[in-house]
């Protein structure tokens, strides 16, 4: 959870420079929330404390999770499903309570938790996975998977995302991809995805103001997602 919390940090910080850049508010406010949901695993995890900030990003995550799982479960029913994560973080309960709410909403448990192969200093260089993610680990994963009908990605795309095999498919050939963030792809990149219908949906946050009084509830997702999220597809 440490790496998870720092990973999802360096995301955050670079999206939020990215979102600038290309002048997408939308992509700077969820890099903010990345960023700032990160920090809480982090100081949960060094700190052992924060037991709050962890189950309130646990909700907005499941939140995501579960709007996927019902999105797809209409899109894309009876699929087996690649669910694409960090490094070392198959194992952990934020992991597992996000995918367990996108089994529900799904409708299936043939649900393949798949972490991003990186190299044995990863840690220790406190590589960046934005930038440390290529399109063979996806197409790595894929491979391994020959069977997955439907792709959901915690972390986005690689930047040379047009390199990734699978794209080059045929409509039916290929997975239905569902991304929770962009990843390291830019937003025209994204938008190129989501108009030839190789990417069938993106989470990006929204602009505006918020509610200081709106408490989360993990059972009322639905709501929860609204407030912070829409789905652009």
């Amino acid at each position: 959870m440490f790496w998870l919390g720092i990973t999802m940090m360096a995301v955050g910080f670079i999206g939020v420079l990215v979102g600038a850049k290309i002048k997408l508010q939308p992509v700077a406010l969820i890099s903010v929330l990345l960023l700032l949901s990160g920090l809480g695993i982090y100081f949960h995890d060094f700190m052992g404390e924060d037991d709050g900030a962890m189950e309130l990003g646990k909700i907005y995550n499941n939140s995501i999770t579960h709007r996927a799982g019902n999105i797809l479960k209409k899109v894309a029913p009876g699929k087996k499903v690649l669910y694409i994560v960090g490094p070392n973080a198959e194992n952990s309960a934020f992991t597992a309570s996000a995918v367990e709410t996108f089994k529900n909403a799904y409708g299936s448990s043939d649900v393949v938790v798949a972490p991003i192969e990186v190299t044995s200093d990863y840690e220790e260089n406190g590589m960046d996975l934005i930038s440390y993610l290529q399109p063979k680990h996806i197409d790595d994963l894929l491979a391994a998977n020959p069977d997955a009908g439907v792709v959901v990605s915690e972390i986005g795309l690689p930047s040379k995302v047009n390199q990734l095999k699978c794209f080059a498919l045929p409509a039916d050939k290929r997975p239905v991809f569902f991304l929770t963030n962009f990843g390291g792809a830019s937003g025209k990149k994204i938008i190129n995805l989501l108009k030839t219908e190789k990417v069938a949906a993106v989470v990006i946050g929204k602009s505006g103001r918020r509610d200081p009084d709106f408490e989360p509830s993990a059972k009322r997702l639905d709501e929860a997602f609204d407030r912070l999220y829409v789905v652009v597809d």
